[in-house]
């Protein structure tokens, strides 16, 4: 028997070295393309290795894809990646699928991309590789093992949001209304808001059906990057490609789809289709600057998979946020965004970011709550929230982004940690300095103003507190930006601003 595996394990040696010595499968940009070159290149081994006699087989060869395994013979759909070496299922594999009824694991090469360059291993090298793997995965987020094994029981510890000063409860647009007057939010927005019955929040959308024909009629052509959730991947298709890739039917799914960017406003039909809710119009400072050609925001359509999970994270530049779903359930996780709390994701989001252990921020001790959307419901969440989010059954769903001018403070705080971690241009508002600057100028500087020449100090009320403190903010922000961007604002834009601080700072001082 030892004299057996010891040639067995030669020949195994003898089959890598050959295969290694073929430059096109070695130089394979990925894991399809490596496949198509074994199979152009080695559809027969049985002359490779010494022992001729003993070897009449040719080897059977198994590719690792993220959740899936495929072998090299023709018509191979392959099968769910096991996360562990069992013999019997890489044979059962082979007689159901392909009617080989033997299986040799000196005869078995398995193939893997590393780092974007093939690896060929032996039995023994793939054993180690799954548990190398299942230790990764159990600590990354959000792969397919952490999600099932350590997320799932994590959030059955998180309670559900209730009606308090952080999260209000609403059971219609008049409870929404109301409550927003009710909890001075219309001088500060800060709460995030649940309404389960949306009909009265005057807008309009789709039926889920018709919402995904219209992506895949009305320039179905465009390519859109989404995201391939459990294999950490960012493929581009035509969107509706990526439609159909998401109606794959449950049992033929080999992994997690998700899709968070597909911003249709250029679309007319798409964007006829979808009336925002007014509270959206109404707050958002682009809409209130008359800004209607600036890139929107507004109209995202979300397109997830059952199982996907989205990290903690600040939506970008500080944008406050709508979410409907039309069809399916949405779990959100939100960390309100103290002082402390932000300091603790920037620092996750610096140094441990998708470390799904320990350091995973979901385990910081911070306190989080959950809020859970079905179909019908739609939430309101104001800047700066930190937040997570699990899809529990497949969703559509209708989303947009606006600045909120009473949350700026919290604004110029999202600017600032992102630049801290050094977010990169292409995950940044590339307009956020253009709109605070013009909202500066033709809004608040004309509040301040108006003020000023009635003599009113802009301390009497929590309103005029807070706009008061908003534009001195503001100034102060925008004379730190104007150091590396001259040009985003008038030196006598500016000195206007300035002086109407100057003249309010002294109608304060005369009260005392």
């Amino acid at each position: 028997m030892a004299a057996e595996r010891a040639a067995g394990r030669a020949h195994t040696r003898e089959l890598i070295k050959h295969v290694e010595s073929i430059k096109v499968i070695m130089n394979s940009r990925n894991i399809d393309k490596a496949l198509v070159n074994v199979r152009k290149k080695i559809g027969c081994t049985q002359l490779v290795g010494s022992n001729l006699n003993r070897f009449k087989q040719s080897a059977n060869c198994f590719f690792i894809d993220g959740n899936v395994m495929k072998c090299s013979l023709p018509g191979c759909e392959g099968f769910m990646n096991p996360m562990s070496y069992r013999k019997d299922l890489f044979l059962n594999h082979l007689y159901r699928k392909h009617s080989r009824n033997h299986f040799s694991e000196y005869l078995m090469l398995s193939f893997v991309m590393e780092n974007g360059k093939l690896r060929v291993m032996n039995v023994d090298q793939l054993k180690i590789w799954f548990e190398d793997e299942t230790e990764r995965q159990m600590n990354t987020v959000p792969t397919k093992l952490w999600t099932e094994k350590v997320y799932t029981p994590w959030s059955l510890t998180i309670p559900d949001a209730v009606d308090s000063a952080n999260f209000k409860i609403c059971t219609n647009s008049d409870d929404f209304n109301r409550k927003f007057r009710d909890s001075n939010q219309t001088t500060k927005w800060t709460s995030v808001f649940l309404v389960k019955d949306s009909s009265g929040l005057a807008a309009v959308y789709p039926d889920a059906d018709t919402l995904l024909e219209l992506l895949k009629k009305e320039g179905g052509s465009e390519e859109i990057t989404y995201i391939d959730v459990q294999q950490e991947r960012f493929p581009k298709a035509k969107r509706k490609e990526f439609v159909e890739l998401f109606e794959t039917p449950k049992l033929k799914r080999r992994t997690v789809y998700n899709n968070l960017q597909m911003e249709v406003s250029h679309v007319k039909a798409l964007k006829d289709s979808i009336v925002l809710p007014e509270f959206a119009r109404e707050h958002c400072m682009m809409n209130e600057l008359g800004l209607g050609n600036e890139p929107r925001y507004e109209r995202y359509v979300i397109l997830t998979q059952a199982g996907a999970f989205t990290d903690f994270h600040i939506d970008l530049g500080g944008f406050s946020n709508y979410f409907h779903v039309l069809k399916g359930i949405k779990i959100f996780y939100f960390v309100k965004p103290t002082e402390t709390n932000l300091a603790l994701f920037e620092d996750y989001f610096k140094n441990h970011r998708s470390e799904g252990g320990l350091n995973w921020f979901g385990n910081k001790g911070v306190e989080i709550r959950k809020v859970t959307l079905t179909a019908g419901c739609t939430s309101f969440m104001p800047a700066g929230w930190i937040h997570a989010v699990y899809t529990a059954e497949d969703t559509i769903a209708v989303s947009g982004s606006f600045f909120e001018s009473t949350c700026i403070p919290m604004h110029l705080q999202v600017y600032e940690h992102e630049d801290n971690v050094g977010l990169d241009k292409l995950h940044r508002v590339e307009e956020f300095v253009r709109v605070h600057v013009k909202y500066l100028v033709t809004k608040l500087r004309m509040t301040v103003k108006e003020h000023n020449d009635a003599g009113t100090p802009m301390i009497l009320t929590s309103k005029l507190a807070w706009n008061w403190k908003s534009f001195r903010k503001l100034l102060a922000f925008i004379d730190k930006i104007k150091k590396r961007n001259k040009r985003c604002i008038t030196e006598k834009q500016f000195k206007d601003c300035q002086r109407e601080e100057e003249r309010q700072l002294d109608i304060q001082s005369r009260m005392n």
